[in-house]
């Protein structure tokens, strides 16, 4: 818990800068590249405490709702300031956006920090165009990479918050929990395709978009698996 007692704004609170850490565990990590030998026992135990930590934001409906209204109350704000400042504290709204499946807002949150957030030049900034900052460099692939694939142990969620804005893409070399790597998704109204590459032989559930339930992969190791689905992304 942030708070013991109801949350009482002052003249000088600045609700961006709360902490939103508590809402970004809610699921799994997807992960740009792999963890090294000397880090495997640390990885180990973050994907323990990952995969309980989703395994009760799933069979708690009161957990969710209490996650969706922490992170409605800081929207709002940044809503009403267009974005605000402070790009770190975006990237932890657009992470725990995404893990709540609210398209929508992680895709407000993109927004902003694409075009809010960087100079003429590609410098990145902690404010929009002021004071220099490199939060957003690793945050801002690491929201979008959220939307298009999520994992947990044992799970790998395809386009899990997908916005109306991307109705077709492509993306390549996701790494995930399990030592998985999403060699290739690509997506249009119509269907989607991926494939899938695990160092070791392991059965996973995937999600995908449209479908009642999730599938039971195998994945033998090293070899690509692919898959197809031709059901449309919306319903």
């Amino acid at each position: 818990m942030r708070w013991r007692v109801p949350f009482q704004p002052r003249a000088n609170t600045q609700p961006r800068h709360a902490p939103v850490g508590n809402s970004i565990r809610s699921s799994g990590e997807t992960r740009f590249g792999s963890a090294t030998a000397s880090a495997t026992a640390s990885a180990t135990a973050s994907a323990t405490a990952s995969a309980s930590a989703a395994a009760a934001f799933s069979a708690d409906p009161s957990l969710r709702q209490a996650f969706r209204v922490a992170l409605e109350k800081r929207m709002a704000v940044r809503r009403r300031e267009n974005g605000g400042d402070m790009a770190f504290g975006l990237v932890q709204l657009g992470l725990a956006a995404a893990s709540l499946r609210d398209a929508g807002s992680a895709y407000e949150v993109v927004d902003w920090l694409a075009n809010k957030f960087w100079g003429s030049n590609m410098v990145s900034t902690h404010d929009p165009k002021n004071i220099f900052n490199t939060d957003i460099c690793g945050g801002l692939p690491a929201v979008v990479l959220r939307m298009l694939v999520d994992s947990s142990a044992g799970r790998i969620d395809l386009l899990p918050a997908l916005p109306k804005q991307w109705p077709a893409g492509t993306l390549t070399g996701a790494r995930c929990r399990g030592n998985i790597e999403v060699r290739s998704l690509q997506w249009s109204p119509a269907e989607i395709t991926a494939t899938l590459r695990s160092a070791t032989t392991q059965t996973v559930e995937v999600t995908i978009p449209g479908e009642p339930a999730p599938r039971q992969i195998q994945l033998p190791a090293g070899k690509d698996v692919p898959l197809t689905a031709k059901q449309p992304i919306y319903r």
